[in-house]
């Protein structure tokens, strides 16, 4: 039993009271955890503070995106039947720093095994991973193609498989990052990807386009990296297996733009180590599996292995790291009774509350089946 518990314990002794007992949060940071949305993924927050852009998957089975308030609430319909814009899986949505424009990826129309339903705990066209996806930019009227992938229609074109995932827009708002799955390979044909960046060019009367497309970062050792968040105008939060570690290893890097050197803060390569956010602070928030139950079966693919996760805080060099939630264990208030997942993440512009993706994994022992929420982790004082 932990200090923190049997405090709690004595405290409900010594002052007498009976009945339920009210367990602290496992981090003392921690003012309150609280669920605002039981479907929904990739929550980022708007410049001004005041709403969220947000994925959820329909009864359709595919993913779409919206617009809501900080209590969950959907104010608005960003993809659904819009006129412009494919309806097939849309999401990994976030806002441009002046909040004028939401970038999005956006899956083709047709493309080899289209016609499958969008079915399976990780559906085809998951956003999250952005197969045959494009990358859009919209003013919640609009909307406005960024990029043109090769498209593979059939098993023997010879065309890979790409992905456009996870955009991000520099801090002085001129240009756009991604990441860009660029040819089959890798374990369990994960796939090779690389990052790429573009200059976001007005377009008359409205409307932005890409100029001077081009890459910016491939991996050398390992053959996956995906752009998180900005460190710095020049260094950019990664995750990958740069090191050439398993894939299921990935550690964070501090990326360097200008010189395409990096530097591994986390190195734990028997660990899972991606979504992640920053804090006005410069703290990184990020998740991790280094203290589950669990492993992962490095023969099989990730998908339906049971896991659970945790987040954690680390300054911007990799030191001070120290454990912030406690979804997984009993012995605290973060304990929500089921194997908990966190992934992305985002925090409010104040530092006073992290925005977070939780998954809720329904399977059994030993199969996972996980459908994801959008938490709000609020502190005591800010990061």
């Amino acid at each position: 039993m932990n200090w923190l518990r049997a405090a709690a314990l004595a405290f409900v002794v010594w002052s007498g009271t009976t009945g339920a007992q009210t367990l602290p949060y496992g981090s003392p940071r921690v003012a309150q955890i609280v669920n605002i949305m039981s479907n929904g993924v990739r929550a980022h927050p708007a410049p001004n503070g005041k709403s969220l852009v947000v994925d959820a998957r329909t009864a359709s089975g595919y993913y779409d995106v919206f617009a809501a308030d900080l209590n969950g609430n959907i104010k608005a319909n960003m993809t659904i039947g819009r006129t412009g814009i494919g309806q097939l899986n849309n999401g990994n949505a976030i806002y441009h720093p002046s909040g004028a424009y939401v970038a999005f990826v956006s899956e083709v129309p047709q493309h080899f095994l289209s016609t499958l339903p969008p079915t399976g705990q990780v559906p085809l066209g998951d956003p999250g991973i952005g197969l045959f996806a494009n990358l859009w930019i919209t003013d919640g009227i609009n909307f406005w193609q960024q990029n043109n992938i090769p498209v593979k229609q059939s098993a023997t074109d010879g065309i890979p498989v790409y992905a456009t995932v996870n955009p991000r827009f520099t801090p002085d708002g001129r240009s756009v990052i991604w990441t860009e799955r660029y040819a089959d390979g890798g374990q369990f044909n994960w796939g090779l990807w690389r990052l790429k960046e573009a200059d976001l060019v007005p377009l008359q009367p409205k409307g932005v386009a890409l100029s001077n497309e081009r890459v910016i970062f491939t991996p050398q050792l390992g053959y996956y990296v995906t752009a998180m968040d900005f460190i710095s105008p020049t260094d950019l939060l990664v995750s990958g297996n740069l090191d050439g570690q398993n894939i299921y290893g990935m550690d964070l890097y501090d990326l360097n733009l200008t010189t395409g050197t990096y530097t591994n803060l986390t190195n734990t390569p028997a660990s899972w180590e991606e979504g992640s956010c920053i804090a006005p602070s410069g703290k990184i928030v990020y998740m991790s599996n280094q203290d589950s139950a669990y492993t992962y079966n490095p023969n099989a693919f990730w998908v339906g292995q049971p896991m659970t996760r945790e987040y954690y805080l680390m300054d911007p060099d990799g030191s001070n790291k120290e454990r912030l939630t406690f979804f997984n264990d009993p012995d605290f208030a973060d304990y929500q009774g089921w194997r908990a997942l966190p992934v992305i993440c985002d925090v409010s512009s104040d530092g006073m509350t992290i925005i977070a993706t939780v998954g809720r994994d329904y399977g059994t022992p030993t199969q996972a089946y996980v459908v994801w929420g959008i938490w709000l982790i609020k502190l005591k004082s800010p990061l």
